[in-house]
């Protein structure tokens, strides 16, 4: 009898250490953030990939796909971009991955990886669609935990900006 009630204790208390240390991890990799509280729309500016674009810290590539046959049955684009607010401070970078293949469609997901700014927090975003925004918003961390919403886009001569409308 004594064994089994000390057999409970040992993996009751393995238990609470587990959860407590779980706990622990959680709260470090949200950095204790609650997420958004009230609606609210960001914008964002990027030069994405343009040729006029000499910042290094821009990268842009496609990867063809190609059938068994070696015919060409679509691509994979990714691209690493510089964000700023709109009032040109940096804020972050924005990711962005497409696949497109042949008589399937594409799937685009966006992740925007915030610092803390005049406008914006330290977070990530992520959305995904069809193809440029509109997108989805599916989620986030940081200071957008859990966030959801929409993304939509304008582009100008010089830029593209991106209008976050988020709903925590």
């Amino acid at each position: 009898m004594h064994g089994n009630v000390a057999r409970k204790g040992l993996v009751a208390a393995l238990a609470t250490a587990l959860l407590l240390s779980t706990g622990l991890f959680v709260g470090v990799s949200y950095g204790g953030a609650t997420g958004i509280t009230e609606p609210q729309v960001l914008e964002l500016v990027s030069t994405g990939c343009s040729p006029q674009d000499d910042n290094p810290l821009t990268e842009c590539r496609t990867f063809p796909l190609k059938d068994s046959g070696g015919a060409r049955s679509g691509e994979i684009a990714r691209f690493r971009v510089p964000m700023a607010d709109i009032d040109g401070n940096p804020v972050g970078r924005g990711y962005l991955e497409c696949i497109d293949a042949r008589k399937t469609g594409s799937i685009c997901t966006i992740v925007l990886n915030l610092k803390d700014g005049p406008y914006t927090d330290v977070g990530t975003i992520v959305a995904t669609g069809t193809g440029l925004p509109p997108s989805a918003i599916t989620g986030g961390s940081g200071a957008y935990l859990n966030v959801r919403g929409d993304i939509t886009a304008e582009g100008t001569v010089d830029d593209f900006h991106l209008f976050l409308n988020l709903v925590p």
